[in-house]
């Protein structure tokens, strides 16, 4: 570790790396976090979670403090993203703030983000990316005094469902459809990664690593909806899922040439609706807030209203060329 690399536990505090069984716990201290400051609980399913670890190295990635009595006190995890991107995140549930555990996370998950800079291309910028809560003060004063810098906010927009969505006709021309499983799956990956493309902090994803999604327990293609085009072309897509108690939609993309047209509107009210089939009254998203695309105000206009925030806290770790800007780059060109 650099500078500020001290990591102390407070007496009869333990520290080990999470195991399999550990998820359910996991999840329940993510949820407690959130809702101690005033934020839905996210319901975020166990399956996510343990899918999101069959891609770490659990031994190194992973870390859980407990307390004296066994309890789980906190939780942080440690991803590689590729080309320079590492992400932590860290999580002290509510009882057990104030002790120093947070600073011990950020400690460790940084040490662990050091340790991949060369594994990054060479002339890259590696750079650690982390969330915390708009609300969480202590944490925001926590990652300012470790030398981490605001670089983004985003936010958790919902809506609640008080009647059944009126589907909107698809423009003349194209037709809105769901997805069908052994067929649409490239043509939806091509979608995502060029719509994505000029967005913040974007690096593409192989396809295979993409398309685990749709293997995933729980997956349901009735909630990835597509706008198609005569010739066969995806336009636009909505890709939701279920949770334990709202609908999450986890991606709309537009291509770039089709935007301004009112594809995402017409995605987002056909998913309501499709949420509203799967007996879901509030479905929610997540949105960057200064997205190039303008996406906040198509969900505002949706009835999309903003609840929570997340900003995103940044270290460099080795400066270069960040290669996300170079692709947003080459895609405004």
């Amino acid at each position: 570790m650099a500078h500020n690399d001290v990591v102390t536990l407070p007496e009869e505090y333990t520290i080990r790396h999470a195991r399999d069984q550990d998820a359910q716990q996991v999840v329940t201290l993510m949820d407690a976090c959130d809702t101690s400051f005033g934020v839905p609980r996210a319901a975020f399913p166990v399956t996510d979670l343990q899918a999101g670890w069959a891609d770490l190295d659990l031994e190194r990635d992973t870390w859980l403090i407990l307390a004296p009595d066994g309890a789980l006190a906190a939780y942080g995890e440690f991803a590689d993203n590729g080309a320079g991107k590492l992400q932590s995140d860290g999580y002290v549930h509510p009882d057990y703030r104030g002790k120093g555990l947070g600073t011990a996370l950020v400690r460790l998950m940084e040490a662990r983000a050091r340790e991949r800079v060369d594994a990054a291309p060479v002339g890259a910028q590696v750079a650690v990316d982390s969330g915390v809560l708009l609300l969480d003060h202590a944490a925001n004063d926590l990652m300012a005094r470790e030398g981490y810098t605001v670089v983004r906010v985003f936010h958790e927009m919902r809506i609640t469902l008080t009647e059944a969505p009126i589907v909107p006709e698809a423009p003349t021309g194209l037709r809105l459809r769901a997805f069908i499983p052994g067929q649409d799956e490239r043509a939806v990956y091509d979608t995502v990664e060029a719509a994505f493309a000029d967005h913040w902090n974007h690096i593409p994803r192989e396809f295979d690593e993409w398309i685990s999604r749709t293997q995933r327990s729980g997956f349901d293609p009735s909630l990835w909806l597509l706008i198609e085009a005569e010739d066969g072309t995806i336009p636009a897509v909505s890709l939701g899922a279920l949770r334990e108690d709202h609908g999450w939609i986890n991606t709309v993309a537009t291509l770039r040439a089709w935007r301004g047209q009112g594809l995402a509107g017409a995605l987002l009210r056909a998913s309501f609706r499709a949420f509203w089939e799967h007996d879901m009254r509030v479905v929610a998203l997540g949105v960057d807030a200064q997205s190039p695309t303008g996406a906040t105000r198509v969900y505002e206009a949706a009835g999309m209203r903003a609840g929570s925030s997340a900003v995103i806290f940044q270290k460099i770790l080795r400066p270069g060329v960040d290669l996300a800007t170079m692709g947003a780059q080459s895609a405004q060109a």
